[in-house]
């Protein structure tokens, strides 16, 4: 990919998976989503085509939602905090 497809790809990512978070939290959450997207993903990888490059960005976007270890959740991934936080509200009830 070129760097303008580069460039094109990641506008794109960014009006349709980020929109509900900047409205809700603002530009921070874009610039930490960002950053990490383009050093772990993005510049670490060779995509071949657009169709290509989507599915990664979504794969990888999954994972930072799900599945990345947090410092503030104890090193524990979002999934795995709320199915703590889930179990615990149930043996407290």
């Amino acid at each position: 990919m070129t760097l303008n497809s580069v460039k094109e790809y990641m506008g794109a990512i960014r009006n349709q998976y980020l929109r509900a978070d900047r409205e809700k939290k603002g530009k921070i959450l874009d610039e930490s989503f960002f950053g990490s997207y383009k050093t772990e993903a993005v510049y670490r990888n060779e995509y071949s085509s657009l169709v290509e490059a989507v599915t990664g960005g979504e794969s990888y976007r999954d994972w930072y939602r799900n599945d990345r270890l947090h410092r503030a959740l104890w090193y524990k991934s979002p999934r795995d905090y709320a199915n703590i936080a889930c179990k615990s509200k149930l043996s407290v009830a």
